[in-house]
């Protein structure tokens, strides 16, 4: 089953390649907290991560909460 958790991590490997202390950085988590999400896919992120994700990395947020609809938003 995907998760939300699933879905920032899969998006951590597209937008920053896999690299989570980038990923981490830019979203102004700890890499300890993006571990976290790739360990325990049953944790839900703060509302404020998802949207840092979704600002930052130009993710549609239906599809980061869901899953439902495309990844990322159309330039």
């Amino acid at each position: 089953m995907e998760t939300i958790a699933t879905r920032i991590i899969w998006v951590c490997n597209e937008r920053a390649n896999g690299n989570m202390s980038n990923f981490a950085r830019e979203i102004g988590v700890t890499p300890a907290y993006i571990s976290k999400l790739k360990n325990e896919p049953e944790r839900v992120p703060s509302d404020r991560t998802v949207s840092d994700i979704c600002r930052i990395f130009s993710v549609n947020r239906v599809w980061l909460e869901t899953g439902v609809g495309e990844p990322f938003q159309p330039k």
